[in-house]
């Protein structure tokens, strides 16, 4: 639902960007050309697939299968999250599952599933539209780890509140680290 809806919009708001009335242009033999060198530079094929996946499913044959079945389940969702939070002042989970990778392991070209689950704790706030924040909060064999808290719709500052506590409650408030990954 969230990858649907998220590439959906990120497509559309950046189709103006054609290197001919808006955005930044790239050059090219011809108008068609010119417009997409500038729609691709800079992207990284992660985000271009991303592009395709948010264009692909509003095509007007996909948009009912797709999109609005997309905004049909996000409602459940917000529901869902407003019922929990009657009842207690934030959600909260682990901001992925696992730690940081290091430089070596990382690669920005995968779409598998650990990656997908890891994104996926954070996304509920960005999918719900309730406000979220994620805190580090300690280190696994030196590699930070966080959690990330979704509170109530216009209730940041008791979320803010929350997240100062737990930084203060890890000994991590204000500090910086150097991470040896």
């Amino acid at each position: 639902v969230y990858l649907i809806i998220a590439n959906a919009e990120a497509c559309a708001n950046h189709s103006n960007l054609d290197g001919v009335r808006f955005g930044m242009r790239e050059e090219g033999a011809n108008l068609e050309e010119i417009m997409i060198n500038s729609r691709t530079k800079g992207f990284s094929s992660a985000v271009r697939k991303r592009f395709v996946l948010g264009s692909w499913s509003l095509f007007v044959e996909n948009q009912e299968k797709l999109f609005r079945k997309a905004q049909k389940v996000r409602r459940v969702i917000v529901d869902a999250y407003a019922d929990v939070l009657k009842d207690y002042d934030v959600v909260l989970a682990s901001a992925a599952s696992t730690t940081a990778p290091k430089p070596d392991e990382s690669n920005d070209e995968k779409m598998s599933d650990t990656y997908l689950v890891a994104e996926n704790h954070m996304v509920l706030g960005n999918l719900s539209g309730y406000p979220s924040i994620t805190v580090p909060c300690g280190f696994v064999e030196g590699l930070p780890i966080g959690v990330n808290l979704t509170a109530k719709a216009f209730d940041e500052q008791n979320l803010l509140n929350i997240a100062k506590a737990i930084e203060e409650e890890t000994g991590l408030e204000g500090k910086t680290v150097e991470v040896n990954a």
